[in-house]
């Protein structure tokens, strides 16, 4: 979910929209645009978060598997267990958890099983799950897809609308029915980029 800094740029822009809008189309535009701004803005702030922890999430796991292949090759190569697994624990990457090689210790320690052909194992976990995640996201992608068309067909639409002549922006911020229309397309809009968003997630959750 985004931060605090990023819904205090959210609510910085859409107030400096609806306070632009409010001596063109008063009370209810102003309010209106505020809605708007702040509903689009949260969506593309989401979704820029989304695709940046994804690809932050796709980093780390290479970094561990290389990680992990490291201490195999050390551990074969005759280093002291303990400091080289002590090492790889510290640069350990921060979102994927550390279990997986706390238990590579304990039964390296515990059952006398080689830590080097366990940690061998281990880096081709970390490159399989990789190419798995891949393939997920390749999935998804035509539904995030259809969330970005989602998104963009009202702009499409007014533009439309000033290429016939029409006034659509002042017509939906400044007269009831239009701030009703905008109401309930920003509505709309939301529930199906909500759906979207948990089938995506629905995807991505391993089973």
């Amino acid at each position: 979910m985004p931060n605090v800094k990023g819904y205090l740029v959210i609510a910085a822009l859409a107030l400096f929209l609806s306070v632009t809008a409010y001596p063109f189309f008063g009370l209810h535009g102003a309010v209106a645009a505020f809605t708007a701004a702040s509903v689009y803005s949260l969506g593309g702030f989401i979704a820029f978060t989304y695709l940046q922890r994804q690809r932050e999430f796709h980093h780390q796991h290479t970094a561990a598997a290389a990680s992990v292949a490291t201490l195999a090759a050390e551990l074969r190569a005759g280093a002291e267990p303990k400091n080289s697994f002590s090492r790889t624990v510290r640069t350990w990457p921060s979102m994927l958890p550390i279990g997986r090689l706390d238990d590579v210790w304990n039964l390296s320690r515990r059952l006398g099983i080689p830590a080097a052909d366990l940690c061998g194992r281990l880096a081709d976990h970390f490159r399989s799950d990789k190419r798995i995640r891949a393939g997920i996201q390749a999935g998804a992608s035509p539904l995030l897809a259809t969330a970005g068309l989602l998104i963009a067909l009202p702009f499409l639409g007014i533009g439309m609308a000033y290429g016939l002549g029409t006034d659509p922006v002042d017509y939906l911020l400044a007269t009831a029915v239009g701030n009703v229309c905008l109401g309930l397309s920003l509505l709309l809009q939301a529930v199906g980029l909500v759906w979207v968003h948990s089938i995506v997630r629905s995807i991505e959750r391993p089973h």
